[in-house]
């Protein structure tokens, strides 16, 4: 099992867990073919968890994850808990967000992180390359703690 775990100052305003097809890079760059016709698609698990902890594993050789968190590790760690909220919002179905931080979003950035779940899980609309890419929107306050990772 490979992995890359992030632990944050505190608990993030969603919690999740995911089995992912990942698409793009943090960078938008393509990591993987997901059509049928790829009969090697590689999967990525994630999860946020209420301890602060977000886990991405995976099983074996993998390229597509590795591209995918060679990407995020790359960001400056102040980018890091936005760029995992934009890829969380875009690829997991089920996300438990608490009220109170949903609530204490802007209007505008609230928009923008359901117009990326309802893009992707409910119309079907392929994420464009530019879907996890920083768009200057800060949706947390919260800085990333350490890390670790058998990479």
């Amino acid at each position: 099992m490979r992995y890359y775990v992030l632990k944050a100052n505190d608990t993030p305003g969603f919690l999740c867990g995911e089995t992912i097809l990942p698409m793009f890079d943090f960078h938008g760059n393509e990591v993987q073919d997901i059509s049928l016709a790829n009969l090697n698609r590689k999967y990525i698990h994630f999860h946020v968890m209420g301890n602060g902890l977000i886990v991405f594993s995976w099983l074996g050789e993998n390229t597509a994850a590795t591209h995918l968190i060679n990407s995020l590790k790359a960001l400056p760690d102040e980018q890091k808990i936005n760029a995992i909220t934009r890829f969380a919002f875009v690829f997991v179905k089920n996300l438990y967000i608490a009220p109170n931080w949903w609530d204490s979003l802007a209007l505008d950035v609230r928009q923008d992180l359901a117009t990326r779940q309802v893009d992707m899980m409910f119309l079907g609309k392929t994420p464009l390359n530019t879907c996890l890419m920083d768009n200057g929107v800060d949706y947390t306050s919260l800085q990333i703690a350490s890390s670790m990772t058998n990479l």
